[in-house]
C-alpha cells in the first residue's frame, strides 16, 4: 500500500523579500550573493580564512526538498525479511552559484527515484496504487515542481550577480578581491 502526500503538500509560491548569504573573512572583508527565497538554508558563514574562499564559494548548495510518496519497497540492505516503506520519487531544487564548470549554476531539480530497492510481486491492485502514485508524481512534477523551477530560475536570472569581476588566478567564476 502506498501514501500519497497531498497536492497541496508543498507551493510553489515563492515569498517575495530579497535576501542575499554572506561570507566575511578573518579581516573584515564580505562577500555576498542572491539568497533566493525558495532557498531553505542560508550558507551564510563568518570568519572564513582569506585563503579558504575558493572553496567556501564552490561549496555554497542552495536547495529545497519536496519529499515523495512512501511505498512499501524490497531493500537489498534492509535487515527486514519484507518490504519496508520507503520515500519515493523525492525532488531537490538545487543551485550551486559557484560550481565549477561544466556543472551548471542555475537553479535545477534532482529526482531521487529510490535507494537500491525493488518493487516486486505486484498484483493488479498493487499495480492500480502503484499507477496512481505514479500520476501523482507526474502531476506533482508538473503542477508544483516545474513552476517552482521556473520560477527560480526566472528569479535566479533577476537577482543573481549578473558578471563576476575579478576572480582568483586560475578560477574566473570568484570575484577577488572581497570587498572590505
Amino acid at each position: 500500500m502506498s501514501s500519497t502526500p497531498s497536492a497541496s503538500a508543498g507551493s510553489s509560491a515563492l515569498p517575495a523579500p530579497a535576501r542575499r548569504w554572506t561570507l566575511t573573512d578573518t579581516d573584515g572583508r564580505t562577500l555576498t550573493g542572491h539568497l533566493p527565497p525558495w532557498a531553505g538554508n542560508d550558507p551564510s558563514e563568518h570568519n572564513v580564512p582569506p585563503d579558504a574562499w575558493e572553496d567556501r564559494l564552490a561549496d555554497i548548495h542552495l536547495t529545497r526538498h519536496f519529499p515523495g510518496p512512501t511505498v512499501p519497497v524490497y531493500c537489498a540492505t534492509s535487515p527486514a525479511p519484507g518490504p519496508v516503506a520507503e520515500e519515493t520519487f523525492s525532488c531537490t531544487l538545487d543551485c550551486n552559484p559557484h560550481a565549477e564548470a561544466p556543472e551548471p549554476r542555475t537553479p535545477l531539480v534532482n529526482l531521487h527515484l529510490c535507494g537500491d530497492s525493488w518493487l516486486t510481486d505486484l498484483g493488479p491492485q498493487d499495480l492500480t496504487r502503484l499507477a496512481a502514485t505514479f500520476r501523482w508524481v507526474a502531476n506533482r512534477l508538473d503542477q508544483e515542481i516545474r513552476p517552482a523551477l521556473v520560477d527560480a530560475q526566472e528569479d535566479w536570472a533577476r537577482h543573481a550577480d549578473p558578471d563576476l569581476k575579478g576572480a582568483l588566478p586560475g578560477n574566473s567564476r570568484i570575484p577577488w578581491p572581497p570587498s572590505r
